[in-house]
C-alpha cells in the first residue's frame, strides 16, 4: 500500500498542492530528513497543472546568482541580478521550481532569499510566477519563515497518527492473508508501537507475528541505528518526539523501567482481546449450558442468566463438575488472559496469538 494514499499524508499533499495551485511558494518542514518519494508524489499530484523542475543547490553561492546563473546567465552579477528581475525572466517564468539539497550550511541564505523572493512575487500573476518549494528538515526546521501572501509553510509535524498507521498495517497483513482476529490484533500493535513513524512500521510488518507482540529487540536495534541514547532529548525534528510530546518507542526502551512501552502494547491488546475473550465467554457458556448451574449464589448476589456468569465464576464452576480436562482448560486460559488484563499487564507473544488462532 502506497503510503501517501494514507489518510493523513494524503490530507497534507493536498494541502501542499492548493499552496501551489495558488501560487504561494511552498516551504516543506521534516523531521530528520526528506522523505525520498515526497517530490515524485508532489510532482504527479501537480501533473498537467504546472511545469516541475528540480535542482540540486550547493553553498557555494548566492541563491540569487544561483538561479540567474541558470536560467538568465548573460545577466551580468551585481545589482541587476534582483529577485524582482529574476522575476521577469522569461526562461525562469511558470514553473514549479524543486530545490533540493538544503542544509544548515545554506539555509539560512535561501531563507533569506526567499523572504525578498516572495515579496517579489506579489507583482505577478500566480500564472506566470515560478513558485519555489523547499524541503528541509533536521536542524533547518529552527529557522522557518512566516507565512505570507506568497509563502506557505506546510510541517509535517502530527501529519500521522495511529489511525494511518493501523490502515496501513491492515492492508499489508490482509495482503498477506493474515486472518481477520489476528490482523486485528497486529495491526493495533503496530499502530500504537510505531505510532507515527513509517518507517518504524514498516520494519514492524517485516518481521514475523512474535517479534510485532514483543519488539523489544528490534527497538533497540532501531534505537541504536539512529543513534539514540537515554540522554537523547524527545523533540519532533529529531524524530523522537510526535507534536504533543509522546516519545517515539524506540526512546523509550531506554527506560530503566519501561512502563510506557507496555502500556502501548497492552493497549493493543486490551483493545483487541477483551472483546474476544467476551466472544469466547459467550461461546463457552452457549455451548455448555446442562454443565452451568443456575441460578448461581455469590457473594455479590444471585446470578439468575447464565450468560452473566463472568468468566472466573464460570472456571470455578466447570473445575467442579466432569467438565472435560480440555474445556477447563480452555476456561482457565481465559482466566489468565482476561485478569493479566485486567491489572495493566501485556500478554506474551504466545498466549496472546493463542487467542486470534
Amino acid at each position: 500500500m502506497n503510503r501517501w494514499v494514507l489518510p493523513g499524508p494524503d490530507a497534507f499533499l493536498s494541502r501542499v498542492e492548493r499552496s501551489v495551485r495558488d501560487g504561494a511558494n511552498i516551504v516543506i518542514a521534516f523531521p530528520e530528513q526528506v522523505p525520498l518519494d515526497f517530490e515524485s508524489e508532489l510532482r504527479a499530484r501537480c501533473d498537467g497543472a504546472i511545469h516541475f523542475s528540480a535542482l540540486h543547490v550547493g553553498s557555494d553561492s548566492r541563491p540569487v546568482d544561483f538561479l540567474f546563473d541558470r536560467y538568465a546567465p548573460r545577466v551580468p552579477a551585481g545589482p541587476a541580478r534582483s529577485s524582482t528581475h529574476l522575476c521577469e525572466q522569461e526562461a525562469f517564468q511558470g514553473q514549479l521550481l524543486w530545490l533540493d539539497g538544503l542544509v544548515p550550511d545554506n539555509w539560512h541564505n535561501w531563507n533569506e532569499f526567499l523572504s525578498e523572493y516572495a515579496h517579489s512575487c506579489r507583482a505577478f500573476s500566480p500564472l506566470t510566477r515560478t513558485v519555489l518549494a523547499l524541503p528541509i528538515a533536521g536542524s533547518c526546521l529552527a529557522g522557518l519563515p512566516n507565512p505570507d501572501v506568497t509563502v506557505a509553510v506546510h510541517c509535517w509535524q502530527d501529519v500521522v497518527d495511529e489511525t494511518d498507521m493501523f490502515v496501513l498495517a491492515s492492508n499489508r497483513l490482509r495482503q498477506c492473508g493474515v486472518a481477520a482476529k489476528r490482523r486485528a490484533l497486529l495491526s493495533a500493535t503496530v499502530s500504537r508501537v510505531a505510532i507515527w513513524d513509517l518507517e518504524l512500521a514498516e520494519r514492524l510488518l517485516a518481521q514475523p507475528p512474535e517479534v510485532i507482540l514483543s519488539p523489544w529487540e528490534l527497538l533497540r536495534e532501531f534505537g541504536k541505528e539512529k543513534g539514540w541514547t537515554r540522554e537523547t532529548p524527545a523533540r519532533w525534528e529529531l524524530g523522537t518526539a510526535d507534536g504533543s510530546g509522546a516519545r517515539h518507542s524506540a526512546l523509550a526502551i531506554f527506560d530503566i523501567s519501561p512502563r510506557e512501552l507496555q502500556r502501548r502494547l497492552w493497549s493493543a491488546q486490551a483493545s483487541t482481546l477483551f472483546p474476544l475473550i467476551e466472544e469466547l465467554r459467550h461461546k463457552i457458556i452457549s455451548e455448555n449450558l446442562r454443565r452451568i448451574p443456575c441460578p448461581v449464589q455469590t457473594r455479590e448476589g444471585v446470578v439468575a442468566d447464565p450468560f452473566d456468569i463472568e468468566v472466573n465464576l464460570l472456571c470455578y464452576l466447570l473445575d467442579n463438575n466432569r467438565s472435560t480436562r480440555s474445556l477447563r482448560e480452555q476456561v482457565r486460559r481465559l482466566r489468565a488472559a482476561r485478569n493479566a488484563l485486567a491489572h495493566l499487564e501485556p500478554l506474551q507473544s504466545h498466549v496472546a496469538l493463542s487467542l486470534v488462532e
